[in-house]
């Protein structure tokens, strides 16, 4: 129900908390009725683990150097950072941060990837 578009759009929290307890529920009564389909998951918790941790792990000093309004975008910037203690030509690209905005939401982190700077 928390799917519905509606509830998603308006109360992203409650549809974001509830997946994850919910599938936490279900992976618990799922190993306990079939204690074989705890082998089906973990390639999958193996797979999440390797895409998420590298980039938990891996926090550079990021900082914001710029904000601005794109125009005619509805509310939408553009922000721009800067990594302390390297230039941005050492950085691998395409590189990914989490970024959470504790003004809106201090529990959801939102993946992005960073572009390479135009030099």
């Amino acid at each position: 129900m928390t799917s519905l578009n509606w509830i998603r759009r308006r109360h992203y929290r409650l549809f974001s908390l509830s997946h994850i307890a919910l599938a936490i529920v279900m992976i618990f009564f799922a190993v306990l009725h079939f204690y074989w389909i705890g082998l089906y998951l973990l390639p999958g918790v193996f797979y999440y683990l390797a895409c998420s941790l590298p980039v938990q792990l891996k926090q550079e000093g990021l900082h914001v150097s710029q904000t601005s309004i794109i125009p005619h975008s509805n509310g939408c910037f553009e922000v721009a950072l800067i990594v302390a203690g390297k230039a941005p030509s050492q950085l691998h690209y395409p590189a990914y941060i989490r970024i959470c905005v504790p003004e809106i939401d201090r529990w959801t982190w939102h993946p992005f990837t960073l572009a390479q700077p135009i030099e």
